[in-house]
């Protein structure tokens, strides 16, 4: 974070929130770092929890429980969500809609579904040793 904020430059944090503030994992106050330095916080279920079988409880503990505990860290509203292992479900749609997450986002090697493009987004995973060149490299390859 302090990389990107030197180049004056954001970013969005997907995080899974069942592991916040257990040892040599990020913590409430690293949240609000984050949402204070610019960057945007999204979630990635509370438990890493792939969406595909989602249902009752399950979606309030996985979709509505990970953004509430995330809003209340980070101060922001919490809109967008990465699926775990990049898996999407359209039995997902209407759960990430109703818990007020505004898009989702899959992993790059998928394509957009034009049912629901604005809930299968694609992302990139940038790996932390990568120079600046090597992921514009990566992009060019990826997203032509």
């Amino acid at each position: 974070m302090i990389q990107l904020a030197k180049r004056g430059m954001t970013g969005t944090f997907f995080v899974m929130t069942v592991v916040l503030g257990k040892p040599k994992w990020m913590s409430i106050r690293d949240i609000r770092r984050l949402a204070d330095a610019g960057m945007t916080i999204g979630s990635h279920t509370w438990d890493h929890h792939a969406v595909s079988d989602l249902s009752g409880k399950a979606c309030k503990v996985q979709l509505d429980q990970s953004r509430e505990t995330l809003r209340k860290a980070s101060g922001q509203s919490v809109e967008h969500f990465a699926y775990p292992y990049g898996v999407v479900s359209d039995k997902a749609y209407r759960h990430l809609s109703k818990a007020g997450y505004k898009t989702a986002f899959q992993l790059e090697a998928k394509r957009l579904d034009s049912s629901a493009p604005l809930y299968t987004l694609r992302r990139t995973l940038a790996v932390s040793t990568w120079s600046g060149a090597k992921l514009l490299q990566h992009l060019k390859r990826h997203h032509p």
